[in-house]
């Protein structure tokens, strides 16, 4: 069964706000995560198609450690670090957007 289409920008927002809170027992590598960092950007850049801004600061926001010798435990918080950022920042720009539609974004 397909999922319904995002009749708003606020309900798309919405549903990759839900999907990120499903993957918190994933990895940055996981598939399922790497599907949904890109759906989450492609959402940013429906919304805003025009401003940059937005789809570079949801873009840097780090997922992975940055180093190779990093042990499990690192690895794992860096994540989960990256989940809560980005979970931030969707619910804030979830705000910005209000109740606006796709036509007057």
């Amino acid at each position: 069964m397909s999922e319904p289409v995002a009749r708003t920008p606020r309900d798309l927002l919405d549903r990759v706000i839900d999907e990120l809170n499903g993957l918190r027992n994933a990895g940055n590598r996981s598939p399922l995560f790497k599907l949904w960092r890109q759906n989450a950007l492609t959402a940013i850049q429906r919304i805003w198609p025009n401003d940059a801004q937005h789809s570079e600061r949801f873009r840097r926001i780090p997922f992975s450690a940055t180093t190779s010798r990093a042990d499990g435990r690192e690895v794992r918080e860096c994540y989960e670090l990256g989940c809560g950022e980005a979970l931030s920042l969707l619910k804030t720009l979830r705000d910005e957007i209000g109740n606006r539609t796709f036509a007057s974004v």
